[in-house]
């Protein structure tokens, strides 16, 4: 996870765990300093926002939340690929391909079948796995496959 401060002009990035961010959100907060956690797209999908507003819910602390549009469907439309479609996908589900090692794994079977789109978030490094996985619970190898990676400059 990383967290992003401008300072003068600079852009530091510093590395934070979830919990640490969660904590500086409430000590600044209580300093009475205004907060903006700036997030790119939708902060609920994947984008822990979700565990951040409990925190802050649970300290006082009051929250507004801009949405945004999040990445599989702005790329997907920006490159002109439809999530759905009537003759080839009748729902799109969202999947992460980091789980927590709490023993609650993904639905195989269920993601296995066909005429749905999966839109999965950091699934890169676990790629093979997850092919491997949905092919051998049914889906077909000749599924057709759109891969999204973020890149900028400075």
């Amino acid at each position: 996870m990383q967290t992003k401060f401008v300072l003068e002009s600079e852009l530091i990035v510093i590395q934070f765990p979830q919990e640490e961010t969660n904590s500086l959100i409430v000590k600044l907060a209580k300093q009475g300093k205004k907060v903006v956690r700036l997030k790119g797209g939708d902060p609920f999908i994947f984008g822990r926002g979700g565990e951040e507003l409990e925190v802050a819910a649970a300290a006082g602390i009051p929250f507004q939340v801009v949405p945004g549009i999040t990445a599989a469907i702005g790329a997907t439309a920006y490159a002109g690929i439809p999530l759905t479609h009537r003759e080839h996908s009748q729902s799109v589900t969202f999947i992460t391909g980091h789980c927590k090692n709490d023993g609650n794994e993904l639905d195989w079977p269920a993601l296995a079948r066909g005429h749905q789109t999966l839109a999965i978030y950091m699934g890169t490094v676990k790629a093979d796995s997850i092919s491997k996985q949905l092919i051998y619970f049914g889906r077909s190898p000749r599924n057709p496959c759109g891969s999204h990676r973020l890149w900028y400059t400075q």
